[in-house]
């Protein structure tokens, strides 16, 4: 920008400063030989000399303070956040900073020149150029959003142009900013795929419920209706089939529950595993005797081979496994009505000494097709709507099994499958084989728990629930036992410290003084006989719970009649 030409005020002071300059200098001898006008004239040059001198240094300084603020212009726009191109109304990039560049995918001196359309996605070509005609008609910013081919990648970009003319010539020219959408689209995209997941995880959980809600409905309608029927019976060989289907349903509700916690658990990330070792063998020979008696209702032929590479101890969880092969094997007997069942054992040694043993299950039953494959897997489904009701079930236990599998460091797959003529489940998980293990401490899983008594044990009952008191007192009346009830923990601390009792049944949850405080108030003042904790809650981490404060036992309600028993003469022992 050019220096302003100095005003008469500054003409004058420039002037006046010359002359008193040259007023301070001392005339010399030559001087004073001069006429009067010449030194008038002298004086004039003297003056025009220095006022000039000022006015070239007021310029050079006007210059270098234009040259400052270019090179401020020159970096703010340059280095600015946001990038920068200016084109001609034909499109030609003229000027472009280094963020434009980079979002264009070139360097800047090779830009300048070019058509800024040649860097365009062909598909948004015909958009650009149509942006570019429009923007002279609009006296605001126009903004437009392209796609930007790169060498590396392409970027999604928005332009943001406003036309000016340059003063000079006349020339319309778009001042354009140029921002990089990429990471704004690609946040959108996923935040559209998490409503839509979030959306989906609602009507599943809608689903879930419903499902469940029906599921659990069942087995107590029928539970609830042959009560009914069991008060209005005279008969005692109905009272008796009524009383098994009562039976029947609430072990199934039950074991629907303890499937529905054990998902949850799996899902949370709080299932706990434990790590033992056990006679892989036994443990599915065990769960084949299981399945003896409704398989021979149906002539089914039962085949166990176990590969002689499987160790026969190995490390890990034992109680896992048989909830999967229960349910693998289950299904099997269930949706087969003729053939066999064949389950095979076999290892695939990995790295680090670590064993991952295949289960293979194969069954001659009523198969699969592709559709029913697909939500084989999903939590609550079955093969089709009429599967339940032919065949029971709630549809919980391969997804569970499967969790379990994967909890265990393997998977559960469908190997195979045949409509009319069966299938066969894979499922495997890690195991580390055992080193040893004391043959005395191994039971056959088959051995029966004991039940016999060496004297008739003396029982407290502590229990707040009238009914559960009267269901549990009746069971060890009929055992043969003695048996005191309290209410409440304070009573059962107070009646357990005045009577040798051979065994305290401590319910977990009661007013007054729950299980837990009087558990540890009787340990902490010495009581040393054993007290069984019986608790609705299921958790491990509720035994463990009741382990840790002293209890010598876990029980869970509903109470199996027969383990309660045999776990009495146990610790009576």
């Amino acid at each position: 920008m050019p220096a302003e030409k100095p005003n008469k005020t500054q003409r004058m002071s420039r002037k006046d400063l010359a002359s008193r300059i040259i007023a301070l200098q001392s005339p010399s001898s030559s001087d004073r030989k001069l006429s009067p006008d010449f030194r008038a004239v002298l004086h004039e040059l003297e003056v025009s000399q220095i006022e000039l001198e000022v006015q070239n240094r007021e310029l050079r300084e006007s210059r270098q303070a234009v040259d400052l603020s270019h090179d401020r212009y020159i970096d703010l726009y340059d280095f600015a956040p946001v990038g920068y191109v200016t084109l001609d109304s034909k499109g030609i990039i003229r000027e472009v900073n280094l963020l434009a560049a980079d979002l264009l995918g070139s360097q800047r001196n090779h830009l300048i020149g070019r058509a800024m359309a040649g860097k365009v996605a062909e598909a948004d070509r015909k958009k650009f150029r149509d942006y570019l005609a429009n923007v002279p008609h609009n006296e605001k910013n126009f903004k437009t959003e392209i796609v930007i081919v790169r060498a590396n990648s392409n970027i999604q970009i928005q332009l943001v142009t406003s036309k000016t003319r340059d003063r000079v010539t006349g020339d319309i020219f778009f001042r354009t900013v140029i921002t990089d959408l990429t990471e704004q689209k690609r946040a959108e995209v996923e935040l559209k795929r998490e409503k839509e997941r979030a959306d989906q995880a609602n009507q599943t959980k809608s689903a879930f419920l419903a499902n469940m809600s029906h599921e659990i409905r069942t087995p107590l309608a029928a539970i609830l209706g042959f009560t009914d029927l069991i008060k209005s019976s005279d008969s005692l060989a109905e009272r008796s089939h009524y009383s098994e289907i009562v039976s029947r349903n609430g072990w199934a509700l039950t074991k629907l529950i303890d499937d529905i916690l054990d998902l949850t658990k799996v899902e949370a990330g709080r299932l706990q595993l434990e790590r033992v070792d056990f006679n892989i063998e036994e443990l599915v020979q065990e769960i084949v005797l299981l399945f003896r008696h409704p398989g021979q209702k149906k002539n089914l032929k039962f085949c166990v081979n176990i590969d002689s590479e499987t160790p026969e101890l190995i490390n890990s969880d034992p109680t896992r496994i048989r909830q999967i092969l229960i349910n693998l094997i289950g299904n099997a007997v269930k949706f087969t009505m003729r053939g066999s069942i064949s389950i095979r054992v076999e290892p695939l040694i990995k790295r680090d000494s670590m064993t991952c043993v295949r289960f293979i299950v194969t069954d001659t039953g009523i198969g699969l097709t592709e559709d029913q494959v697909a939500k084989l897997f999903e939590p609550f489904s079955q093969a089709d709507s009429s599967t339940t009701r032919k065949y029971g079930g709630s549809g919980l236990g391969l997804t569970l099994s499967r969790r379990l599998a994967q909890a265990l460091g393997g998977d559960i797959t469908l190997d195979a499958f045949t409509p009319g003529k069966g299938c066969t489940f894979v499922a495997s998980v890690e195991a580390i084989p055992a080193i040893c293990i004391a043959a005395a401490m191994r039971k056959p899983a088959s051995t029966p728990p004991t039940t016999k008594f060496k004297r008739q044990a003396k029982i407290l009952l502590v229990e707040d629930s009238k009914d559960n008191q009267e269901y549990i007192r009746l069971v060890l009346l009929k055992a043969g036992m003695l048996v005191d009830v309290a209410d409440n923990g304070a009573e059962g601390v107070r009646l357990a410290e005045i009577h040798y009792y051979d065994v305290v049944l401590m319910d977990m949850q009661m007013p007054v003084l729950d299980g837990y405080e009087a558990t540890k108030r009787l340990r902490l003042d010495g009581y040393d006989r054993p007290i069984v904790a019986l608790t609705a809650h299921a958790m491990t981490e509720d035994r463990r719970r009741s382990l840790e404060i002293g209890c010598d036992a876990h029980l869970t309600k509903p109470l199996d009649s027969k383990l309660l028993v045999a776990t009495i003469a146990r610790l009576q022992a």
